[in-house]
């Protein structure tokens, strides 16, 4: 999702010091309270604009300071706070500067029991904190919670509550915590019952952005009654995103994660098949090329027996026998072992000495030489001849 667009980055930035009126810090001092009233009238739509351009606004914001402290009327004090919100709104960082000096004077001037001087200055207080952080102003916090005024307490504690809506686990390190929290606590047995109801309040806030760990050590002892209220402050608490300038660079938000696009795996190609090329055998005569498919290049081609075996079976054939004894080799299944056929000389052997037996000597008795060595004793019936060879 894209970010939405801040208003005030569009804005044009307004210069506000020039058009002060020129009798200004003259008629701010003046007795009269309507003279004060006037000059700040004046002065307070300057301030309103959304964006102010940036400036040396010390004077001015020591003037306004020195009204919220010390002045006695409730009109003139609450157009200064309203003048100091509009200031910190419109300068945002480049408010910071003057940041705790103002905030000293409004956790003061919280004792006045007016309301709209009241709500004044919880303007100006939640604008200022906008400007900076609450690290920068523990100092100021931590006097105005051990004031003896119940209204300066309340309106701190208040204060916290809303800050804290606006912080995130970060923006709340171990140090603050341990500077506010018991404070917190100990108000939660203050004789004022506003003062104990705001502290379950900013108690009840605090424990929802940090959770429970980071805060059992100081409510660790708390009443029952105590804790149910804090809780229940916990459950209807609603968390704001902190929007303005956060100058601590723990309290930002973590910034959205995003996918990177893995890069995708390049399309390998495939080896073109190469052209049938046959084979010829080393020995022999006639076609013997072996087809070999590159269909699937990944499995192993297995060769069929080379050719020149069979001329060496051949041979050897020969030289035991005068007949063509050449062999009919499958290569069908050249896995299987080929089986020869015996030598015709053999056969021609056992067939001369059957042929010797049936024959007479012719011309007297037969000499010791050519008598035939004894048989053993056959079976009945006449003998069996072996078949002759078919290749003869």
């Amino acid at each position: 999702e894209e970010a939405e667009i801040d208003p005030f980055d569009l804005a044009d930035p307004v210069d506000m010091l020039s058009q002060m009126p020129k009798d200004f810090y003259e008629k701010i001092v003046d007795p009269k309270w309507k003279e004060r009233k006037e000059v700040l009238e004046v002065v307070l739509p300057l301030s309103q604009s959304m964006k102010l351009q940036p400036g040396d606004y010390g004077e001015l914001v020591k003037a306004l300071k020195k009204v919220i402290s010390k002045d006695s009327n409730v009109m003139v004090v609450a157009l200064a706070g309203n003048i100091v919100a509009g200031l910190a709104k419109g300068l945002r960082k480049h408010y910071h500067t003057y940041a705790s000096a103002t905030m000293t004077s409004v956790f003061e001037k919280f004792k006045e029991k007016k309301q709209n001087v009241v709500s004044a200055l919880r303007d100006a207080a939640d604008a200022v904190y906008l400007t900076t952080s609450l690290t920068d102003l523990q100092e100021q916090t931590v006097e105005s919670l051990n004031s003896k005024n119940p209204s300066v307490k309340t309106e701190t504690l208040l204060f916290l509550a809303r800050c804290y809506q606006q912080c995130t686990p970060a923006s709340l390190p171990k140090p603050l915590l341990k500077a506010l929290c018991p404070l917190m606590v100990q108000r939660l047995d203050d004789t004022n019952p506003q003062v104990r109801e705001a502290s379950c309040e900013a108690l009840g806030t605090v424990l929802k952005v940090v959770g429970d760990r980071p805060m059992n050590p100081y409510l660790d002892g708390v009443d029952k009654t105590k804790l149910a209220k804090i809780q229940e402050h916990r459950e209807k608490m609603e968390l704001k995103i902190r929007m303005g300038v956060i100058t601590s660079p723990e309290s930002k938000p973590p910034a959205p994660k995003t996918e990177t696009a893995k890069p995708k795996p390049k399309p390998v190609k495939q080896p073109e098949p190469a052209a049938e090329k046959p084979v010829e055998a080393s020995g022999g005569g006639g076609d013997t090329s072996l087809d070999i498919s590159f269909e699937e290049p990944s499995k192993p081609v297995r060769k069929r027996p080379v050719l020149s075996s069979q001329k060496k079976v051949k041979k050897e054939d020969e030289e035991g026998g005068g007949a063509d004894t050449s062999l009919d080799v499958s290569f069908d299944e050249p896995s299987k072992p080929v089986k020869k056929k015996p030598a015709l000389s053999s056969q021609k052997r056992v067939k001369k000495e059957d042929k010797d037996e049936g024959e007479e000597p012719s011309g007297g008795a037969p000499s010791p030489a050519s008598e035939p060595k004894p048989k053993k004793p056959a079976a009945s019936g006449p003998p069996k001849k072996k078949p002759a060879a078919s290749g003869g």
